[in-house]
């Protein structure tokens, strides 16, 4: 008997900025993103994501980012896209960040997911 196996939904390709000072964070999310089929940038903290992104609107689709960093942190990054780009999807992971500081980023938004 033949067994029935579910489709696996597609999801759409995307342009994907991934900031993390971590470099074997950073690249096994940029492998994995990229294992899903979409584009990855990987940016070492805040500062060089906000150089990414520029001016223009279009570079990218999403933002993935660690909580915390040197230079410029996830949450004063996504504070800043906010302003920006309020409709943008977005995530927000930290292998570091105590209960406290991730359920204070998360009542912020700043780690808010797509809406």
């Amino acid at each position: 008997m033949a067994r029935a196996t579910a489709a696996t939904p597609s999801l759409p390709k995307l342009r994907i900025l991934v900031v993390d000072d971590d470099a074997v964070n950073r690249q096994a999310m940029r492998l994995l993103l990229e294992r899903e089929g979409h584009e990855v940038v990987a940016v070492e903290n805040g500062l060089e994501a906000i150089e990414r992104l520029g001016p223009a609107s279009d570079r990218f689709d999403a933002v993935v980012t660690d909580l915390q960093m040197p230079r410029l942190g996830g949450r004063a990054l996504y504070e800043q896209l906010r302003e920006q780009r309020p409709s943008w999807p977005s995530a927000s992971s930290s292998s570091r960040a105590t209960g406290r500081a991730t359920r204070r980023a998360a009542s912020s938004r700043s780690a808010a997911s797509p809406r």
